[in-house]
């Protein structure tokens, strides 16, 4: 997850995918902020006029713990340049501990963007407190020049129908209502253990999470790429960078989900679509 000490030069890779040349133009960005530290700390910030940019818009909320990750993931596949989402420092939630829900569940928004190729750089996740006004306007500040650094985002852009379809499977991954259970229980775990008061591992907790977000994430990836066009495996393999044999296995699935149907055989190849699709 990115620290608050942001750099504005964009990182090599999917992470650091830029949208087109920084240039004069004003970024768009939504700023998350807690009702009861970070809202206050940019009230703070306006107040003692510390001197920030003006490229971001404020949005109030009463928890950072509310905070929908898919809704994060959806502001970006839309086109806003930047997200930030600020809430109490750990330990001094207003709700106890909301803010380290918050901490658990953008963790898999990171962790998905990263296998866009928008990457995780265009969002934020930090914590301010009432009093740190001067604090809100250095994260607001490095965090915009680092989304200039960037450049626009270019999702609309007409070349990158796999940067949307990547991050639709990604939003429809952070909806599931499996995984968001999953993701409510976490915190549970680590500290109470499991249903029979055994000790925890916090390292199989996050791989246990992790496997389940990882096979939700291809199959949301073969139904979006089913919507448009029917394919076959080894077509989803190639596309999807798996083996064909772990496809298979996900379109089975879906198919006895009634999520998939079989559109048609060419020869030996049989081909599959969304249901709903194309």
């Amino acid at each position: 997850m990115p620290d608050a000490n942001i750099t504005p030069t964009p990182a090599p890779g999917p992470t650091g995918a830029a949208g087109g040349k920084p240039g004069d133009w004003d970024p768009k960005i939504i700023a998350f902020c807690c009702n009861w530290c970070s809202y206050a700390g940019a009230d703070l910030a306006g107040v003692s006029r510390v001197q920030m940019p003006t490229s971001f818009r404020v949005v109030r909320f009463m928890c950072s713990g509310r905070m929908d990750p898919a809704l994060a993931v959806q502001l970006l596949r839309e086109g806003m340049d930047g997200v930030i989402v600020l809430g109490c420092h750990l330990g001094d939630c207003h709700y106890i501990e909301g803010n380290f829900f918050a901490e658990i569940k953008m963790h898999w928004a990171f962790e998905l963007l990263k296998r866009t190729e928008l990457g995780d750089q265009r969002l934020l996740l930090d914590w301010v407190s009432a009093s740190e006004g001067v604090r809100f306007g250095q994260l607001m500040t490095s965090f915009v020049n680092r989304i200039k650094a960037l450049g626009p985002n270019p999702v609309n852009q007409p070349d990158r129908q796999e940067m949307r379809d990547q991050l639709d499977a990604a939003i429809q991954t952070l909806g599931d209502f499996r995984l968001r259970a999953l993701m409510s229980k976490v915190r549970i775990m680590r500290n109470d253990g499991n249903v029979y008061g055994e000790p925890a591992d916090k390292e199989y907790i996050d791989q246990l999470v992790g496997n389940a977000m990882e096979s939700e994430y291809l199959r949301n990836s073969i139904l979006v790429a089913g919507k448009r066009q029917d394919w076959t495996v080894p077509q989803l393999a190639e596309k999807l960078k798996r083996p064909s044999e772990e496809i298979m296995r996900q379109v089975v699935r879906l198919r006895q989900k009634n999520l998939l149907t079989l559109s048609r055989i060419e020869g030996l190849d049989p081909y599959y679509r969304t249901m709903g699709g194309v």
